[in-house]
């Protein structure tokens, strides 16, 4: 038997983090591996420079730094470093799905810290799967806020699909697991324009 709808919720809800690079400016992470890295957007780290350390806080209101180890601008992606050992009792990784197997109408779950409000829970469904350039999207129809930035996309099983990046005209827009992937896969800082 599956897990109810709220099990689904409170795990996501533990795999995403606060993210906070000066006292008015952040948004969301998810926790996407068991040795510390941190999935972002690059626009919610872009206040800090490279070496300063951006603070992390979790669902239960733990706090730690973490380091930007790769950004790319184009895609709107950084990947943040914090110790393993730092990663708190009831945090954990996010389970990974592939965005390749979405189909419109499918329902999604969308966590983030919008306005501040730490784990805010947001649903809908998959409007389209493309783009209005020649990144790949997961656009949806669900109600995102500042502070969404950088939180997860997730289908009904609480896979993350997508992070989410911006709203265009009401619909929310999210980067898709497989772009991540080939961000995550470049060796070195990727572009950065």
């Amino acid at each position: 038997m599956g897990a109810s709808l709220g099990e689904v919720v409170e795990s996501l809800r533990r795999s995403t983090v606060q993210v906070k690079v000066h006292p008015n400016g952040g948004g969301s992470g998810v926790i996407w591996s068991d040795d510390g890295l941190i999935v972002t957007n690059s626009h919610v780290v872009e206040a800090a420079a490279k070496w300063d350390p951006v603070m992390v806080e979790f669902s239960n209101g733990h706090r730690v730094t973490a380091r930007i180890v790769k950004r790319d601008r184009y895609r709107d992606l950084a990947i943040l470093q914090m110790d393993a050992s730092d990663l708190p009792p009831g945090g954990l990784p996010a389970r990974l799905g592939d965005s390749r197997h979405l189909r419109v109408g499918e329902f999604v779950i969308a966590v983030g810290s919008p306005l501040g409000f730490t784990g805010a829970v947001s649903s809908g469904v998959v409007h389209r799967m493309d783009g209005f350039s020649e990144q790949p999207w997961v656009i949806s129809q669900l109600r995102l806020a500042p502070g969404n930035s950088g939180g997860p996309l997730a289908n009904a099983q609480g896979q993350v699909i997508g992070i989410n990046t911006l709203i265009v005209d009401g619909l929310a827009f999210a980067i898709p697991t497989h772009a991540i992937a080939e961000v995550m896969n470049t060796s070195g800082s990727v572009r950065a324009a």
